[in-house]
């Protein structure tokens, strides 16, 4: 088995914001899908924190307002904001924000169902999920302690998620 080279925590913010970068902004109409019950009140205020906005402006304030967003939003959706949380929790973990249990759900498959995440990560470039690769590889190198399977915590489920994407 070949050794995998941990990258620093600079390359792992590189590599999210390079494979995401171009990525194309969903419409207001893109963000949440059919299945979504859209009358909720929350996603409105995710719309309009939204609007005509990239994923590189977002910042932490924005990141809370928009949490609820990413277990609801459409597989366009969730990969272009993806990489604002990504790049918030690589820099910050562990951190007693609720932002990093939001993310580890969301990019687990036990909370949100197998197909849904699977939909998801086929909206997803091959850059983009070595990105979300590398960003997993990151924390279990830098936090071993919180993807222990016998904690049975998320993080540990999303991260064999992660690392069997091909």
């Amino acid at each position: 088995e070949k050794e995998t080279k941990v990258l620093s925590l600079e390359q792992v913010v590189r590599n999210i914001t390079e494979a995401f970068i171009d990525a194309d902004m969903p419409g207001a109409d893109e963000l949440f899908g059919e299945e979504s019950d859209v009358r909720h009140p929350d996603y409105g205020e995710v719309i309009s924190c939204l609007k005509g906005r990239k994923w590189s402006d977002l910042d932490i304030d924005d990141l809370h307002d928009i949490e609820l967003g990413f277990f609801a939003f459409t597989p366009k959706a969730f990969a272009y904001y993806l990489p604002a949380l990504l790049i918030f929790i690589v820099k910050d973990y562990p951190s007693e924000d609720d932002l990093a249990g939001t993310l580890m759900f969301v990019l687990a498959p036990g909370l949100i169902g197998l197909p849904h995440l699977n939909r998801r990560v086929e909206q997803m470039t091959q850059k983009q999920k070595m990105a979300v690769k590398s960003f997993f590889e990151y924390l279990q190198h830098q936090h071993p302690e919180y993807f222990d399977e016998d904690l049975g915590l998320t993080e540990v489920e999303a991260y064999k998620f992660w690392i069997a994407v091909k």
